[in-house]
């Protein structure tokens, strides 16, 4: 018999560079790194003692949870001794594109790995996360998802030496407050997206390895303007960022949301989160009013939310 633990992580936006956390990818672009933020919408996972195993998601059970292959894969892993009840909570919505998947999988190993009375460091913790994805997609998986899940805060993870380094950025004035976050339902894959983007580049696609470079150049040249404050640049990199991401990925932003970004105007930018096709996109600009934007996204199918940045990372509470 254990006593309850309570972990929980925050959720991210992708500011730059998203994909070339993903090996071998890093290893491949010149120059890779990957910027996010973590942000106030948290996954909360509690174990406590049961009869049998049995999952709760936001208060529904789990009625055949050996189909749930992410709480099997970490089950198997730490092989806890006791049958357990866990309950999550989520205030990502589904297929946000904001590393929800992620961030279940890392609050759910922190709290299997303190009821094995493990200690892991944060290293240790997103080795472990890493390999679960990778065994769960079978296909290469990121680290920047977990990253801020642990971390939390605003962050650089720099690839350039082929192993990543981190950079723990102050938050600037123009990310404090509220951010708006632009959702669409609209179901998609980001381990299919990415899967084609590093089959392309694996295979010497010229357009695709150039258009990395870009990313990897340009999430560089945003991080500058983290660390130097400047709101005009950012907004400049944030757009071109946007652009080169769409013409990497042709199904990147669904019609609905590209009409909207046409309406709210030329000085806004509509950035989309994660590997896109659905899920948020980070609306950024000047003078974002909020019913303005709630009336557009509505005309559109669409939802608008606000979220804050989030400095702490995984919490035992």
């Amino acid at each position: 018999m254990f006593s309850p633990i309570h972990v929980s992580c925050p959720a991210r936006i992708d500011l730059a560079g998203g994909t070339l956390d993903i090996a071998p990818l890093y290893f491949m672009v010149p120059g890779a790194m990957t910027v996010n933020l973590a942000i106030n919408w948290r996954t909360h996972v509690t174990l406590k003692p049961a009869a049998q195993t049995e999952i709760r998601v936001n208060g529904d059970l789990l009625l055949e949870p050996e189909k749930e292959p992410l709480f099997q894969a970490a089950l198997d892993y730490y092989q806890p001794r006791e049958a357990l009840s866990i309950e999550v909570h989520s205030d990502i919505p589904r297929a946000a594109g904001l590393g929800g998947s992620s961030v279940l999988l890392t609050a759910l190993c922190k709290a299997l790995s303190l009821l094995n009375t493990l200690n892991l460091d944060d290293q240790a913790l997103l080795e472990q996360v890493t390999l679960l994805e990778h065994r769960l997609l079978m296909k290469p998986a990121g680290i920047q998802d977990a990253f801020a899940a642990i971390k939390g805060g605003l962050n650089a993870i720099d690839f350039c030496h082929g192993k990543f380094e981190h950079s723990d950025l102050p938050l600037c004035d123009f990310l404090r407050g509220q951010l708006f976050l632009l959702y669409s339902d609209q179901q998609h894959h980001s381990g299919i997206n990415n899967w084609r983007i590093i089959k392309q580049a694996c295979e010497g696609d010229e357009r695709m390895l150039s258009l990395l470079t870009q990313l990897a150049s340009n999430a560089r040249h945003l991080y500058q303007t983290l660390v130097h404050q400047d709101r005009d640049r950012f907004f400049s990199c944030l757009r071109h960022e946007a652009e080169t991401r769409a013409a990497l990925e042709p199904d990147l932003v669904p019609q609905p949301m590209a009409e909207f970004c046409r309406a709210i105007g030329p000085n806004r930018v509509g950035k989309i989160c994660g590997a896109g096709g659905g899920g948020c996109m980070l609306l950024f600009g000047d003078q974002l009013d909020q019913q303005q934007l709630e009336e557009e996204a509505q005309l559109r199918g669409l939802q608008v939310f606000t979220c804050e940045a989030e400095n702490h990372g995984v919490m035992v509470h």
